[in-house]
Protein backbone atom coordinates (compact mmCIF):
# COMPACT_ATOMS: atom_id res chain seq x y z
CA UNK A 1 0.00 0.00 0.00
CA UNK A 2 2.96 2.36 0.78
CA UNK A 3 4.41 1.58 -2.72
CA UNK A 4 1.13 2.57 -4.43
CA UNK A 5 0.79 5.67 -2.17
CA UNK A 6 4.24 6.62 -3.24
CA UNK A 7 4.29 6.87 -6.61
CA UNK A 8 0.44 7.68 -6.62
CA UNK A 9 2.40 11.26 -4.56
CA UNK A 10 4.72 11.26 -6.87
CA UNK A 11 2.35 11.28 -10.20
CA UNK A 12 0.39 13.97 -8.36
CA UNK A 13 2.80 16.03 -7.65
CA UNK A 14 4.43 16.16 -11.08
CA UNK A 15 0.43 17.33 -12.38
CA UNK A 16 0.38 19.87 -9.37
CA UNK A 17 3.74 21.37 -11.15
CA UNK A 18 2.05 22.59 -14.03
CA UNK A 19 -0.02 24.46 -11.36
CA UNK A 20 1.70 26.19 -8.27
CA UNK A 21 1.90 24.30 -5.23
CA UNK A 22 3.83 21.64 -5.36
CA UNK A 23 5.26 21.82 -1.78
CA UNK A 24 2.78 20.01 -0.49
CA UNK A 25 3.46 16.89 -2.67
CA UNK A 26 7.18 17.05 -2.06
CA UNK A 27 6.81 17.07 1.82
CA UNK A 28 4.20 14.14 1.58
CA UNK A 29 6.91 12.21 -0.37
CA UNK A 30 9.83 13.48 2.12
CA UNK A 31 7.42 12.02 5.17
CA UNK A 32 6.65 8.37 3.66
CA UNK A 33 10.38 8.73 2.76
CA UNK A 34 11.93 9.38 6.36
CA UNK A 35 8.90 6.58 7.48
CA UNK A 36 10.41 3.99 5.15
CA UNK A 37 13.95 4.88 6.38
CA UNK A 38 12.91 4.24 10.04
CA UNK A 39 10.90 1.32 8.83
CA UNK A 40 14.11 -0.19 7.24
CA UNK A 41 15.83 -0.27 10.13
CA UNK A 42 13.53 -3.42 11.42
CA UNK A 43 14.42 -5.19 7.64
CA UNK A 44 18.27 -4.15 8.00
CA UNK A 45 18.58 -5.75 11.58
CA UNK A 46 16.88 -8.99 10.02
CA UNK A 47 18.48 -9.17 6.33
CA UNK A 48 16.58 -10.12 3.38
CA UNK A 49 17.93 -13.95 2.66
CA UNK A 50 15.39 -14.20 -0.18
CA UNK A 51 17.54 -11.36 -2.08
CA UNK A 52 21.01 -12.59 -0.35
CA UNK A 53 20.56 -9.43 1.87
CA UNK A 54 22.67 -10.29 5.39
CA UNK A 55 21.75 -9.06 8.48
CA UNK A 56 23.13 -5.50 9.10
CA UNK A 57 22.69 -6.26 12.55
CA UNK A 58 26.46 -6.59 13.64
CA UNK A 59 27.27 -7.52 10.50
CA UNK A 60 29.38 -11.02 10.30
CA UNK A 61 31.08 -12.28 7.67
CA UNK A 62 32.99 -15.55 8.20
CA UNK A 63 34.98 -15.34 5.23
CA UNK A 64 35.14 -13.48 1.52
CA UNK A 65 37.25 -13.05 -1.45
CA UNK A 66 37.46 -9.70 -3.13
CA UNK A 67 38.82 -8.78 -6.68
CA UNK A 68 39.51 -5.43 -6.57
CA UNK A 69 39.42 -4.71 -10.31
CA UNK A 70 35.47 -5.61 -9.50
CA UNK A 71 35.28 -2.63 -7.65
CA UNK A 72 37.32 -0.09 -10.12
CA UNK A 73 39.53 -0.59 -13.04
CA UNK A 74 42.19 1.38 -11.39
CA UNK A 75 42.30 -1.34 -8.66
CA UNK A 76 44.26 -4.62 -9.00
CA UNK A 77 44.78 -7.32 -6.81
CA UNK A 78 42.69 -8.53 -4.05
CA UNK A 79 41.41 -8.35 -0.14
CA UNK A 80 40.31 -11.49 1.68
CA UNK A 81 38.79 -11.24 4.96
CA UNK A 82 38.12 -13.55 7.88
CA UNK A 83 35.82 -13.07 11.21
CA UNK A 84 34.77 -9.54 9.35
CA UNK A 85 32.58 -7.92 11.94
CA UNK A 86 30.96 -4.13 11.33
CA UNK A 87 28.70 -3.05 14.20
CA UNK A 88 26.98 0.00 14.04
CA UNK A 89 24.81 0.43 10.66
CA UNK A 90 21.61 -0.16 11.51
CA UNK A 91 21.66 2.52 14.22
CA UNK A 92 21.88 5.56 11.95
CA UNK A 93 19.83 8.86 12.47
CA UNK A 94 18.04 10.58 9.50
CA UNK A 95 19.68 13.91 9.53
CA UNK A 96 18.08 15.67 6.46
CA UNK A 97 15.24 14.37 3.95
CA UNK A 98 15.45 16.48 0.64
CA UNK A 99 14.39 16.16 -2.96
CA UNK A 100 13.04 17.42 -6.34
CA UNK A 101 10.42 16.38 -8.65
CA UNK A 102 10.75 16.48 -12.45
CA UNK A 103 8.30 16.68 -14.88
CA UNK A 104 10.22 15.24 -18.33
CA UNK A 105 10.88 12.68 -17.67
CA UNK A 106 8.24 11.58 -14.67
CA UNK A 107 11.14 11.58 -12.03
CA UNK A 108 11.87 12.25 -8.01
CA UNK A 109 15.50 13.29 -7.26
CA UNK A 110 16.31 12.42 -3.21
CA UNK A 111 18.52 13.95 -1.05
CA UNK A 112 19.53 12.47 2.01
CA UNK A 113 21.53 12.77 4.91
CA UNK A 114 22.31 9.78 7.22
CA UNK A 115 24.63 9.71 10.03
CA UNK A 116 26.32 6.66 11.85
CA UNK A 117 27.17 7.57 15.34
CA UNK A 118 29.78 4.93 16.05
CA UNK A 119 30.69 2.45 13.70
CA UNK A 120 32.84 -0.49 14.88
CA UNK A 121 34.46 -2.60 12.09
CA UNK A 122 36.98 -5.89 13.12
CA UNK A 123 38.49 -7.88 10.65
CA UNK A 124 41.55 -10.62 9.70
CA UNK A 125 42.85 -9.84 6.28
CA UNK A 126 44.83 -10.64 3.35
CA UNK A 127 45.56 -8.39 0.44
CA UNK A 128 47.74 -7.14 -2.04
CA UNK A 129 46.45 -4.02 -2.81
CA UNK A 130 47.75 -1.31 -6.41
CA UNK A 131 46.58 1.92 -7.70
CA UNK A 132 48.87 4.10 -9.51
CA UNK A 133 46.34 6.44 -9.86
CA UNK A 134 45.97 6.58 -5.71
CA UNK A 135 49.67 6.39 -5.75
CA UNK A 136 49.17 2.95 -3.42
CA UNK A 137 50.87 -0.22 -3.46
CA UNK A 138 51.03 -2.69 -0.38
CA UNK A 139 50.50 -5.99 1.21
CA UNK A 140 49.89 -7.65 3.90
CA UNK A 141 48.40 -9.82 6.28
CA UNK A 142 47.02 -8.97 9.94
CA UNK A 143 44.34 -7.32 11.82
CA UNK A 144 41.61 -4.04 11.15
CA UNK A 145 40.43 -2.44 14.43
CA UNK A 146 38.46 0.78 13.96
CA UNK A 147 36.19 2.56 16.28
CA UNK A 148 34.54 5.77 14.60
CA UNK A 149 32.26 8.56 15.36
CA UNK A 150 29.86 9.85 13.41
CA UNK A 151 30.64 9.08 9.93
CA UNK A 152 27.81 11.34 8.19
CA UNK A 153 26.30 10.14 4.88
CA UNK A 154 24.92 12.18 1.78
CA UNK A 155 23.19 10.06 -0.26
CA UNK A 156 21.45 11.77 -3.65
CA UNK A 157 19.73 9.15 -6.29
CA UNK A 158 17.14 9.85 -9.11
CA UNK A 159 14.50 7.57 -9.84
CA UNK A 160 12.27 8.09 -13.10
CA UNK A 161 8.81 6.30 -13.74
CA UNK A 162 8.11 5.85 -17.10
CA UNK A 163 7.54 2.71 -18.20
CA UNK A 164 8.49 1.15 -14.76
CA UNK A 165 10.88 2.45 -12.36
CA UNK A 166 14.72 3.48 -13.42
CA UNK A 167 17.48 4.55 -10.84
CA UNK A 168 19.07 7.06 -13.00
CA UNK A 169 22.26 7.79 -10.89
CA UNK A 170 23.15 6.69 -7.07
CA UNK A 171 25.41 9.19 -5.24
CA UNK A 172 27.50 8.63 -1.43
CA UNK A 173 29.10 10.94 -0.26
CA UNK A 174 31.11 10.57 2.79
CA UNK A 175 32.41 12.66 5.86
CA UNK A 176 33.93 11.36 9.03
CA UNK A 177 34.31 13.33 12.27
CA UNK A 178 36.78 11.39 13.86
CA UNK A 179 37.91 8.34 15.18
CA UNK A 180 37.74 6.88 18.63
CA UNK A 181 40.61 4.35 17.79
CA UNK A 182 42.71 2.44 15.02
CA UNK A 183 44.69 -0.42 14.70
CA UNK A 184 46.06 -2.23 11.64
CA UNK A 185 49.04 -5.20 11.55
CA UNK A 186 50.39 -6.70 9.18
CA UNK A 187 51.18 -3.74 6.37
CA UNK A 188 53.94 -4.81 4.21
CA UNK A 189 54.68 -7.62 6.50
CA UNK A 190 56.69 -5.14 8.92
CA UNK A 191 54.87 -4.26 12.24
CA UNK A 192 57.17 -0.65 12.42
CA UNK A 193 55.64 0.34 9.62
CA UNK A 194 52.02 -0.53 10.42
CA UNK A 195 52.12 1.36 13.91
CA UNK A 196 53.11 4.22 11.95
CA UNK A 197 50.28 4.30 9.42
CA UNK A 198 47.99 3.10 12.40
CA UNK A 199 48.70 6.07 13.88
CA UNK A 200 48.62 8.00 10.78
CA UNK A 201 45.00 7.03 10.06
CA UNK A 202 44.06 7.53 13.74
CA UNK A 203 44.88 11.08 13.49
CA UNK A 204 44.37 11.87 9.80
CA UNK A 205 41.31 9.49 9.56
CA UNK A 206 39.07 12.65 8.61
CA UNK A 207 41.07 14.17 6.14
CA UNK A 208 41.76 10.37 4.44
CA UNK A 209 37.88 9.97 4.01
CA UNK A 210 37.32 13.57 2.30
CA UNK A 211 40.33 12.88 0.37
CA UNK A 212 39.06 9.68 -0.91
CA UNK A 213 35.34 10.47 -0.55
CA UNK A 214 35.18 10.33 -4.53
CA UNK A 215 36.35 6.27 -4.19
CA UNK A 216 34.14 6.10 -1.94
CA UNK A 217 30.84 7.44 -3.75
CA UNK A 218 32.49 5.08 -7.44
CA UNK A 219 32.35 1.88 -5.75
CA UNK A 220 28.73 2.27 -3.60
CA UNK A 221 27.54 3.79 -6.89
CA UNK A 222 28.55 0.81 -8.88
CA UNK A 223 27.40 -1.59 -6.32
CA UNK A 224 23.73 0.21 -6.49
CA UNK A 225 23.53 0.65 -10.00
CA UNK A 226 24.58 -2.85 -10.49
CA UNK A 227 21.79 -4.01 -8.54
CA UNK A 228 19.46 -1.77 -10.58
CA UNK A 229 20.31 -2.77 -13.88
CA UNK A 230 20.32 -6.77 -12.71
CA UNK A 231 16.78 -6.20 -11.48
CA UNK A 232 17.51 -6.76 -7.59
CA UNK A 233 16.97 -3.50 -6.64
CA UNK A 234 13.43 -2.58 -8.22
CA UNK A 235 12.11 -5.94 -9.61
CA UNK A 236 9.51 -8.72 -8.49
CA UNK A 237 11.45 -9.80 -5.42
CA UNK A 238 13.98 -7.47 -5.42
CA UNK A 239 15.13 -5.60 -2.26
CA UNK A 240 13.84 -2.56 -2.61
CA UNK A 241 10.26 -4.59 -3.40
CA UNK A 242 10.93 -6.50 -0.07
CA UNK A 243 11.34 -3.35 1.53
CA UNK A 244 7.84 -1.78 0.74
CA UNK A 245 6.54 -5.58 1.53
CA UNK A 246 7.85 -5.55 5.32
CA UNK A 247 6.78 -1.63 5.36
CA UNK A 248 2.96 -2.53 4.86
Amino acid sequence: MRKVTFFITIAMALTATIAEPKKEARALIEDIIIGMLECARGMLKEGVPEVGFPSLNNLTIEQANFILSDFSSDFEGFIDVEDFVFAGLTDYETRSVGGSIGLIPPSYTADIQLNFPNPILYTKYDTIFKSEVDELDFFGTGVVQMNAYNFLTRIRARITILQGIALDYFEFWPTLQGLNSFKITGVNHDEEYSAYVSDYIFWDGTFLVADLSYRINEIVSKIFLDMAADGSLFEEGGFINHLFTYCT
